[in-house]
């Protein structure tokens, strides 16, 4: 396994690990505030994930976009780890061919 794949799954195993870990949370114990990040667990998990889709997006040349807050219901952590498994493919394979591109220094 060389540098990038480590890197890539610890990102996405760390990240899975924190939503497993969160299951035993109750909504209310994951939507609850504390005065420091992005406020909540949730909120925190969310940005997590959007912010690997932000991103591909970018590696891959595509207009960018501001990560939209959560919508009034709150995402699932079923629907968390489904979207997790998405885009760290995505963003695995995107980055596994701009090193094959060799373009690390592509702005």
């Amino acid at each position: 396994m060389n540098l990038l794949d480590t890197l890539l799954a610890h990102n996405e195993g760390t990240t899975r690990r924190l939503i497993e870990q969160s299951a035993a949370l109750s909504d209310e114990q994951l939507d609850q505030e504390f005065d420091l990040g992005l406020r909540t667990v949730r909120l925190s998990l969310h940005h997590i994930i959007e912010s690997m889709k932000w991103w591909t997006d970018l590696m891959n040349g595509q207009p960018q976009w501001s990560l939209d807050p959560l919508p009034h219901d709150p995402v699932s952590l079923p629907s968390l780890q489904f979207r997790l498994a998405t885009v760290a493919e995505q963003f695995a394979r995107t980055a596994h061919d701009v090193e094959e591109r060799g373009r690390w220094d592509d702005h």
